[in-house]
């Protein structure tokens, strides 16, 4: 029988994420030390973006199963949604069998799902397939009505003009070892690295999310500490170079510590770095593995000057 939206129960849940090193207990005396493949990440936007959707009525509960929350698996609710990454898939999958095994209804989305859909939709109802702020409302409303798809996709692409802070607070605090948060700045990537999944969940025109968006996201935190998300952002040339530094003279007033990610496709300046330094950066990790100067450093052509010039430039961060 048909309901309001108003009237809905959903039941939202991230899967545990397993840890690299609890896959490859082998190399814990290699790298434990480094904290490599060992490390606890803030949870993941993806829930507190669908909490920022959903309408206030609506009964949003949260489970996180990194934490030990336990599972109730008779709970009576119209919908159960599962985000994950790869690493999450196998015990995502595991939940949402339980659940349709009850006959309660179950969609899946992320990264993973969105890269595998037709392997994902053997453990749901439905997938949603790249972003879901288009289509979070037309999800609710096909629960609502009883008339589930199979796929949900949008077919236009997000302004993030319009994307919401999220509700980060659905998540409990001091529970995680790493008390900070992650930031969104950008979305899709031009470059199209092989194995990187970006382009396909977000495609590959780059999208800026407004600075003023960027900064009252990040006055509303908790913490002080915070992790751009984006590689996007490390980029080089001009668009990219301007709108992280307009960003920085705005945060270097806030007392903050901004945790950066990059690929080696790095802008080669040291004044660059001074001015993220001055904005608050703290640290940078730095992927070497599927963008094309990396492919260049690992191949038999690179020379060990322009292997020694790389080093150089990592460590100058």
């Amino acid at each position: 029988m048909p309901k309001r939206i108003e009237d809905l129960k959903l039941r939202c849940i991230y899967p545990y994420f397993k840890k690299f090193l609890q896959g490859h207990e082998d190399l814990n005396d290699h790298l434990e030390s480094y904290l490599v493949g060992n490390y606890t990440m803030p949870p993941s936007l993806a829930l507190p973006i669908i909490a920022a959707l959903t309408p206030p009525e609506v009964e949003f509960n949260l489970t996180d199963d990194n934490i030990h929350q336990p599972l109730d698996y008779d709970e009576k609710v119209d919908l159960v949604v599962i985000s994950c990454f790869t690493p999450q898939a196998q015990r995502a999958y595991e939940i949402a069998d339980e659940y349709r095994k009850r006959n309660t209804k179950v969609i899946l989305g992320g990264i993973h799902p969105t890269s595998i859909p037709e392997e994902a939709l053997q453990h749901a109802d439905s997938v949603c397939i790249g972003e879901v702020e288009p289509v979070w409302m037309d999800i609710l409303r096909d629960c609502a009505n009883g008339s589930m798809k199979r796929i949900y996709q949008a077919t236009e692409v997000f302004s993030l003009e319009n994307f919401p802070i999220p509700k980060r607070d659905i998540f409990p605090r001091d529970v995680y070892k790493w008390d900070a948060h992650i930031v969104l700045t950008t979305r899709g990537c031009s470059v199209r690295c092989g194995g990187c999944p970006i382009p396909n969940k977000e495609r590959t025109h780059v999208r800026l999310r407004p600075v003023q968006n960027i900064i009252d996201d990040i006055k509303s935190m908790p913490y002080k500490e915070f992790y751009f998300a984006d590689d996007t952002i490390m980029l080089p040339g001009k668009k990219y170079s301007k709108f992280l530094l307009k960003i920085m003279e705005q945060t270097k007033e806030l007392d903050v510590s901004i945790f950066l990610a990059s690929t080696m496709m790095m802008i080669p300046d040291p004044e660059f770095y001074r001015q993220l330094k001055a904005g608050g950066a703290t640290s940078m990790y730095t992927i070497f593995g599927f963008d094309r100067v990396s492919s260049k450093l690992f191949s038999p052509e690179c020379t060990k000057q322009e292997w020694q010039q790389s080093i150089d430039l990592v460590k100058m961060n």
